[in-house]
């Protein structure tokens, strides 16, 4: 189950109260579609000391599973990713992970509040966000208005365009790592999910990595660049080309690439990365804006070691709300929809 899995490595809790995470998922699928009581006989309890208090599992994936856990201390909310330790081999992308948040904290940014080392758990605890972007397709009934995902576009890539100014490279751009904040700040989008992110640059002498080849598959093969699908090692480009799939998706609803059924997982890759090869853009994205078939093939078109010019990119969405007389608003189509199912609550 990934439901809510990529939400909760971080976010703002100040505005969430304990109504909302109790929220029956019948009735309010907006904040959350899943509620798993915990029980008390779980290790994770034990690890977690006396500091917190397990409230209720909301996800789980192969790294492991994620909670969301109350402070004693504050009395705030947070989100609780664990792994078991026989199950990382003495090793966890929890740390690296956690490193590489506090390294590139800043705006939207998920930030670390504790990382524990439990005898049975290695444990992450971070600030508490909202529904992923694919969540919040699916509550839009898996259709998004052009202004949604221009705005989506414009944030996502400077959330992406911050990232790489801190030398590091997402590589698992897609959108359940794409989450938005609560209350007030329901219409910011954050990045999240670093377990598989790298240096594009040495943090000590600046030096751009070297290419290399016969990579196996690092990220998500849906939205993968076809550069990773070769067996290349990512850069910054990947990102970008992964996003430019990302908006594709929200567009037509669906991918060519989806929906290969084979019995081997690299069978299945091998499928996805020739429908990607041959795909007719220009045919595919012929009833929508031009941008974005500028966006791909400008991503796809990248060397490896070139600097994106991605100020450029985000002027480019900007400047079709502009002729479109679109409004930067944030009112993105699940603000608009919550509102209406909300009585009293404002745009």
């Amino acid at each position: 189950m990934e439901l809510l899995e990529p939400d909760l490595f971080g976010g703002l809790t100040k505005n969430i109260t304990a109504e909302m995470i109790s929220k029956d998922k019948k009735k309010d699928k907006y904040i959350d579609d899943t509620d798993a009581p915990v029980s008390k006989r779980h290790k994770v309890h034990k690890s977690l000391g006396s500091e917190y208090k397990l409230i209720k599992k909301i996800g789980s994936g192969a790294f492991g599973e994620v909670f969301v856990v109350k402070d004693r201390r504050d009395d705030q909310y947070y989100a609780c990713k664990a792994q078991k330790v026989e199950e990382s081999g003495g090793a966890t992308l929890l740390f690296p992970e956690a490193k590489y948040l506090i390294r590139c904290a800043g705006d939207c940014i998920p930030r670390v509040k504790d990382y524990i080392q439990g005898t049975n758990y290695h444990i992450l605890i971070m600030e508490l966000l909202g529904p992923n972007l694919e969540n919040l397709f699916k509550y839009c009934e898996r259709k998004f208005s052009l202004k949604t995902i221009l705005m989506i576009a414009i944030q996502t890539l400077m959330r992406i365009n911050y990232l790489h100014s801190k030398l590091v490279i997402h590589k698992d751009i897609k959108p359940e790592n794409f989450v938005v904040g609560y209350g007030s700040n329901e219409k910011r989008i954050y990045l999240v999910d670093f377990g598989l992110a790298g240096d594009f640059r040495s943090p000590r002498d600046g030096k751009h990595i070297e290419l290399q080849k016969r990579k196996s598959l690092c990220g998500t093969a849906r939205y993968a660049s076809i550069n990773t699908h070769e067996g290349h090692n990512q850069s910054r480009r990947d990102d970008l080309e992964s996003l430019g799939y990302v908006l594709i998706y929200f567009l037509l609803g669906k991918l060519p690439w989806q929906g290969f059924d084979t019995k081997e997982k690299k069978d299945k890759y091998k499928k996805i990365e020739k429908s990607k090869k041959t795909a007719n853009l220009e045919k595919l994205l012929e009833k929508y804006p031009q941008v974005f078939l500028k966006y791909l093939n400008y991503t796809k078109n990248l060397g490896f070691e070139d600097r994106p010019c991605t100020r450029d990119l985000i002027k480019l969405f900007q400047k079709e709300m502009h002729l479109r007389e679109m409004e930067n608003d944030g009112n993105f189509d699940w603000v608009l929809k919550r509102a209406k199912q909300v009585p009293g609550k404002r745009q």
